[in-house]
C-alpha cells in the first residue's frame, strides 16, 4: 500500500515533528515545490511556529511561493517576536524571494526591492550578490527572448573557456539564462540532445562548461529523450556534473528514468551508483519500487545497500518496509541507517501501521537530536569565548555547529567535518541548506 499524494501532503500538519520533517524532505528533494505544496508548508509554520515546525526550518525556503504567498514571506522576515526567524533563516527566506518566478515578483516589486533584508549582503566580506541584485538580473533576462538567451548561453561558454572557477564562470547568471529558456517557448530540444550526444566535454575548456549547462537545461526542460545522454556523462566523474545529472534525472521524474537507471545500475562503478540511488529515492511513481527492490538484493556493497534501503522507505509504501528493517538490524549504530528509522517512524504514524520498533526508534531519534544540540551549544561557547551570550545564533537555524560559528564570525565558510550523528542525505548541520554529503562531509 502506497499513501496518496494528498495523504502524504497532509503529513505536513501532523503533530509529530519527525513526520513533518520527512514529508518536507519528500517534496523538497523531488523538486516538487509548487505553490500548492508551499501553502501547506506555510500552514505548518503558522500552526507550530518556526522553532517547532521542522528541525531544519531553512528547508522551507526551497519551496516556491506565488504572488499570494510572497507577502507572507516578507512578513516573516520582518518579525521581531520571540518566534521570529533567526538571521540564517531570514537569509534563506530572502533567497526564497530572489528565486521566485518573475510573475510572482512583479505585483510586489517595489516593496521587495526596497526591503532592507533583500538589499543587504548577509556576508559583507564575500563577493556574493544581494537578493535584490539577483532579482534585477532575473528581470533583465526575462525581458529577452528565448532565442537571445540561447545565443547568449552559447557565447558565454566560449568566453569562459579558460577560466578555472565557478565564480569566474558566473554559473548563477547562466542558470538565470537557463530558467528563461526553460520558460519557453523553446524549439531547440533536439539541439540540446545533439550537444549532449556529440560534444566531448573538456573539463578544462569551453566544451566542459557547455555540456554542464546543457545537462542543467535538459533537466529544467524535463527532456525525457535526454535520459541516456545525461547518464553517460557520469563517466566524466566531475562533482558538478554528477550532482546536476542526478538533479536533472529527478526533475524529469518519469518511470522511464528509474527504469533506465535500474537497467544499467549494477554495471556501473561505485561512484556512479552512490549518485544513482537518489533517483530511486526522489522520483515518486507507483512503479519505482518494482525497479528498486531487486537491486537491494543484488547490490554487493553494504554501504550502498543501506542507501537503497533508505530510498525504498522514502515513498510511504509498505513494500519497502521488511527489507529496510532487515538491513537496519544488521548495524543499528550506523548513522546512515538512521534514515531508515526516521522514514519508517513517519510512515508508521501516517499510515497507522504496526511497526514494532517505532517507540524505540523515535526515542533514539529524539535522543540523537538532543545530543546534537548539546554538542552545538558546546561548540558555540568554545568559539565565542568569554562575554555575554548572544540573543540568537547568527547563522545556524537552531544552534551553532563549529563550522557554522566560524562562518558567522568570519563571513567565510570553514571546512569542518562534524562528529554529530548526521546521515549523508540529511541537511548539513552548518546551516548551508545543502545535503550533508554535498557540504561538510566531503570537505
Amino acid at each position: 500500500m502506497r499513501l496518496t499524494e494528498q495523504e502524504i501532503m497532509d503529513g505536513l500538519l501532523h503533530p509529530n515533528v519527525w513526520v513533518r520533517d520527512e514529508v518536507l524532505r519528500y517534496f523538497s528533494n523531488s523538486h516538487r515545490t509548487q505553490p500548492d505544496v508551499t501553502r501547506k508548508v506555510v500552514e505548518a509554520v503558522e500552526q507550530f511556529g518556526w522553532k517547532e515546525a521542522f528541525h531544519w526550518p531553512h528547508q522551507v525556503a526551497d519551496f516556491t511561493p506565488d504572488s499570494t504567498l510572497l507577502p507572507w514571506v516578507l512578513e516573516q522576515i520582518d518579525r521581531t517576536d520571540a518566534d521570529a526567524p533567526n538571521e540564517n533563516l531570514r537569509h534563506h527566506l530572502a533567497l526564497m524571494i530572489a528565486r521566485a518566478p518573475v510573475e510572482t515578483l512583479r505585483p510586489h516589486l517595489d516593496r521587495v526591492l526596497s526591503h532592507k533584508c533583500i538589499r543587504e549582503n548577509f556576508f559583507p566580506n564575500s563577493r556574493l550578490e544581494t537578493p535584490a541584485e539577483q532579482i534585477r538580473q532575473q528581470l533583465e533576462i526575462h525581458e529577452q527572448s528565448v532565442e537571445t538567451c540561447w545565443n547568449r548561453l552559447r557565447e558565454h561558454c566560449e568566453l569562459i573557456a579558460e577560466v578555472e572557477s565557478f565564480e569566474e564562470a558566473d554559473i548563477p547568471r547562466c542558470e538565470l539564462l537557463i530558467d528563461r529558456i526553460a520558460a519557453g517557448p523553446f524549439d531547440h530540444s533536439d539541439e540540446v540532445c545533439r550537444l549532449l550526444r556529440d560534444t566531448e566535454p573538456d573539463v578544462d575548456g569551453a566544451s566542459g562548461w557547455l555540456v554542464g549547462l546543457m545537462i542543467i537545461l535538459a533537466g529544467r526542460l524535463r527532456l525525457e529523450q535526454a535520459v541516456p545522454l545525461l547518464y553517460r556523462h557520469f563517466d566524466v566523474d566531475w562533482d558538478w556534473y554528477n550532482e546536476e545529472i542526478s538533479n536533472g534525472l529527478i526533475r524529469i521524474g518519469t518511470e522511464s528514468v528509474h527504469r533506465y537507471v535500474a537497467k544499467h545500475y549494477l554495471d556501473q562503478p561505485w561512484d556512479v551508483r552512490i549518485f544513482a540511488h537518489s533517483v530511486f529515492e526522489d522520483i515518486h511513481t507507483n512503479t519505482v519500487l518494482d525497479d528498486l527492490l531487486p537491486l537491494i538484493d543484488e547490490e554487493p556493497d553494504e554501504e550502498l545497500r543501506v542507501q537503497l534501503a533508505v530510498a525504498a522507505v522514502s515513498h510511504f509504501d509498505d513494500r519497502g518496509v521488511d527489507i529496510a528493517r532487515e538491513i537496519y538490524a544488521k548495524n543499528p549504530t550506523d548513522p546512515e541507517r538512521e534514515g531508515i528509522a526516521s522514514r519508517l517512524v513517519a510512515f508508521a504514524y501516517l499510515a497507522d501501521i504496526n511497526l514494532p520498533e517505532r517507540s524505540e526508534w523515535e526515542q533514539q531519534l529524539n535522543d540523537d537530536w538532543k545530543h546534537f544540540l548539546k554538542r552545538s551549544k558546546a561548540a558555540d561557547r568554545l568559539l565565542r569565548g568569554p562575554g555575554p551570550a548572544k540573543k540568537e545564533p547568527a547563522f545556524f537555524d537552531t544552534e551553532f555547529t563549529e563550522s557554522a560559528a566560524r562562518t558567522a564570525a568570519t563571513g567565510t565558510a570553514t571546512i569542518q567535518n562534524t562528529s554529530a550523528k548526521v546521515g549523508r542525505n540529511d541537511p548539513c548541520p552548518c546551516g548551508s541548506g545543502k545535503k550533508y554529503k554535498k557540504c561538510c562531509l566531503c570537505r
